[in-house]
């Protein structure tokens, strides 16, 4: 999204005063500091800001594609598979790109269009506000590259798992571990999300279920609401 930048009133300066620039401090308990802050602090629903920013960065790479209707998917954790899952279908992303989008706090790729929501380089790391790791996948040009995100002694840290041959369709998948006591606010703040999306996501989240029995996340309606959909995935678990 397009972003005006505000310079503020001009400044007069009188005298050879020297002017100093505000930076962050180059120590690493500093920067530590503020990487928490822009990765967690700034998060107070933390559990909503998984399914926001990852479903908005996911609806963008769908955009980005020229697939502006096609739906993202997700994926509800359960106590079979306690992991948030978003997966768009864009064109997957390089190791540059990953590098860039993942590493770099502040750097977007978003900020020259106001078809997608995305600006200010800090909603891909939303991972870290609740947990201390997370996995993405990348389909890109006929590969499949896993990176894993950790934390190691406070420091923010990106590794890559493995690449291998795909014909698997092109697109990025965000996995977040889910602690079991959060399953069920995670299918509710999923609801409260996902029901102002235009294009609403295709929910998975009943691991023996068939891939065609997922359904449309709708607020009101025939369709079934991704918090009535996560009442059915509990049914079942508990009737197997």
């Amino acid at each position: 999204m397009k972003v005006t930048a505000y310079e503020g009133p001009k400044t007069i300066t009188r005298g050879d005063f020297e002017t100093i620039e505000i930076g962050i401090g180059r120590s690493a308990a500093a920067q530590g500091m503020i990487l928490d802050v822009l990765t967690n602090t700034i998060y107070p629903d933390k559990i909503s800001a998984i399914w926001r920013e990852y479903g908005c960065n996911a609806m963008d790479a769908n955009i980005e594609a020229g697939m502006h209707d096609l739906p993202i998917e997700i994926t509800l954790p359960s106590s079979r598979a306690s992991e948030a899952v978003i997966r768009d279908f864009g064109d997957g992303m390089s190791e540059e790109q990953m590098t860039e989008v993942y590493c770099m706090l502040g750097e977007s790729t978003k900020r020259d269009s106001n078809a997608v929501t995305g600006t200010y380089g800090i909603g891909a790391k939303a991972g870290y506000a609740y947990g201390n790791m997370f996995t993405v996948t990348t389909w890109h040009k006929g590969k499949r590259t896993i990176y894993q995100f950790f934390r190691d002694n406070g420091r923010l840290k990106m590794t890559k798992v493995s690449v291998t041959d795909s014909n698997e369709k092109s697109g990025t998948e965000v996995k977040v571990p889910v602690r079991n006591e959060d399953l069920e606010e995670f299918h509710q703040k999923a609801e409260s999300v996902f029901r102002y999306f235009k294009v609403k996501p295709v929910v998975g989240g009943w691991p023996s279920a068939p891939k065609d029995q997922h359904v449309f996340v709708e607020p009101l309606g025939d369709r079934v609401s991704a918090l009535a959909f996560a009442e059915i995935v509990s049914l079942h678990a508990t009737s197997a």
